[in-house]
């Protein structure tokens, strides 16, 4: 099955065609959370980027994806945190967890198809281990085992750091790797370099029954054992995962597997997403900077954040702060609003004026035919997303320029070019919500219920205008009123088009809508700030002017 896609592919640092194993079957691991404190941007910046990935290959390229993610529930990190609060580790586990993946549906991950926890594992990972120390790639000592790095470079079919060589000498990230309740066993190993598949369980600490004592796994082993268990079979096509851990952490896990199988490849492509800074910098507790899931949603909704990472290279270091959601806001409202104004201006195509298609129509297909190979193009490059959203861009523009000089637009074209825009950013996890079908096709929604009175009521108020340019100012005030404070009670915003034009109306929801005149409404009370802020008046009278200004303004 071959698309023409080609990805980064980290073990060969490259971009390769990306041909799975079997037909369109995509068999993927993804490395999941460490469940112990809330989940932050860094998490967000990761998953969200292999979800797009992960909805541009099942959407747009039909792929079959078959995805398993493991979540950390056994770790130096979560019995530190257990003993800080005095509960158990499973407790503080469960808790952290459902925090994470309430954080992933707040930002609209999908679910992947299998989660799988170390705690559930223990027997297939204590199988795994002493398959590797019987293959004489992992040697036990004082009840931990580790894996043996020199024995393992010593077989010709094997290859230890295959994704960063540059790193194997690096004791600090061997270090880290191994949790902070394990430093003081250096003395066991071979070799510094040696990592733990089990650790000899202290006092107070988790403990399963297993040929070499009680004790835990170690933290690399857990993926190894847990994607085999599922997937049965290798390579796997895809595993992916933040670039911080390429090394060790992925390394030692393709070390892991390699061993088990006694194979040169256990991998075919791994994808790792870029580094998230904010301006510039690692983001820490100590620097004041980490900033949680859950705040962030607070200030911005999901599609925003969403439209955010898509605008950015998913493999690039990732700079994020708030001057970088501006941008992100006025392109996701750009597409909004073309929905919504492509979906009225196909109702509102009249099927009996003539069908013949003129230069401007051509010319707007034309460019559709353009952009759906360019788009195409960048898809296959990398999930290109960036390119993508510009290249609608200009998509849309011409469709908008369609929309202003054409009298007798065509509901043929327009259904064609907004299905396709449509479909390529459901593709990419936008817009998902929005239907382009006609109310009378959309039978049992809201916008189905009112689309007839709406249709009456728009021409009643047409006809009024009408008449008030004959009559008196009060009938436009009448409408006005109509437009501002009924009609948004019914989730419409109805919208004049100028003079002899008849207005178009757009079922937004009540809530949406409500949220948009209320931050139009906050930016009409700034700029009056503003302006009293430069008249020299005394602070009383001046504090009194913003008071009735915002008063009117309610």
């Amino acid at each position: 099955y071959r698309t023409g896609l080609h990805v980064h592919n980290s073990l060969t640092r490259k971009k390769e065609e990306f041909i799975p194993v079997k037909g369109n079957i995509v068999n993927w691991y993804i490395c999941g959370p460490t469940v112990y404190e809330d989940s932050h941007m860094g998490h967000a910046r990761n998953y969200l980027a292999f979800d797009n990935i992960r909805r541009i290959m099942e959407t747009y390229f039909q792929y079959d994806i078959r995805m398993v993610m493991n979540v950390t529930d056994i770790d130096d990190k979560i019995i530190l945190r257990a003993r800080e609060q005095g509960k158990g580790t499973g407790e503080i586990a469960r808790y952290w967890e459902k925090s994470f993946f309430d954080d992933m549906e707040a930002l609209g991950v999908k679910s992947p198809d299998c989660i799988v926890r170390v705690s559930e594992h223990i027997p297939e990972i204590i199988e795994y281990i002493d398959t590797i120390v019987k293959k004489g790639y992992a040697y036990p000592s004082n009840g931990s085992v580790y894996f043996d790095i020199e024995s393992f470079k010593k077989n010709d079919k094997h290859v230890y750091a295959k994704l960063d060589p540059g790193s194997i000498k690096d004791v600090s990230k061997y270090k880290e790797s191994e949790g902070v309740l394990g430093l003081e066993l250096k003395s066991e190993k071979k070799s510094p370099f040696d990592f733990a598949l089990w650790k000899k369980s202290k006092q107070d600490e988790p403990k399963w029954s297993s040929p070499w004592g009680e004790g835990r796994p170690g933290w690399h082993i857990e993926c190894s054992a847990m994607a085999s268990n599922f997937f049965k079979k290798y390579p796997l096509d895809i595993h992916s995962g933040g670039v911080d851990l390429k090394f060790p952490h992925h390394d030692n896990e393709m070390a892991q597997s390699e061993a088990y199988y006694d194979c040169s490849n256990w991998i075919n492509y791994f994808l790792h997403s870029g580094h998230l800074e904010i301006k510039g910098l690692k983001m820490s507790k100590s620097l004041k900077n980490f900033i949680t899931i859950k705040n962030t949603l607070k200030k911005y909704n999901s599609r925003q954040i969403r439209m955010m990472i898509l605008m950015h290279k998913w493999d690039a270091t990732f700079n994020y702060s708030e001057e970088a959601m501006p941008e992100a806001i006025k392109k996701d409202r750009q597409f909004y609003e073309f929905l919504l104004k492509a979906k009225t201006a196909i109702r509102n195509c009249q099927i009996e004026k003539e069908q013949k298609w003129d230069h401007k129509d051509h010319e707007l297909y034309s460019k559709f035919d353009q952009q759906k190979i360019y788009i195409h193009v960048a898809f296959c490059d990398n999930f290109d997303t960036p390119t993508v959203l510009k290249l609608l861009s200009d998509l849309i523009s011409a469709t908008n320029t369609y929309l202003s000089k054409q009298p007798n637009l065509k509901a043929t074209i327009l259904a064609k070019v907004a299905d396709y825009i449509k479909f390529v950013l459901s593709s990419m996890g936008l817009y998902t919500d929005i239907s382009l079908e006609s109310a009378d096709k959309n039978i049992g929604s809201e916008e189905a219920f009112i689309s007839p009175y709406m249709g009456i009521l728009s021409k009643f108020r047409d006809q009024i205008k009408e008449s008030a340019n004959k009559g008196p100012k009060a009938i436009f005030e009448l409408c006005d009123t109509l437009r501002d404070e009924h009609l948004p009670e019914l989730g419409i915003r109805l919208e004049d088009q100028g003079k002899n034009k008849p207005a178009v109306w757009k079922f937004e929801g009540k809530e949406k809508l409500h949220a948009s005149l209320l931050m139009k409404r906050e930016e009409r009370i700034k700029k009056e700030e503003l302006k009293l802020s430069l008249i020299h008046i005394s602070e009383p009278t001046r504090r009194y002017a913003i008071s009735y200004a915002v008063f009117c303004l309610k």
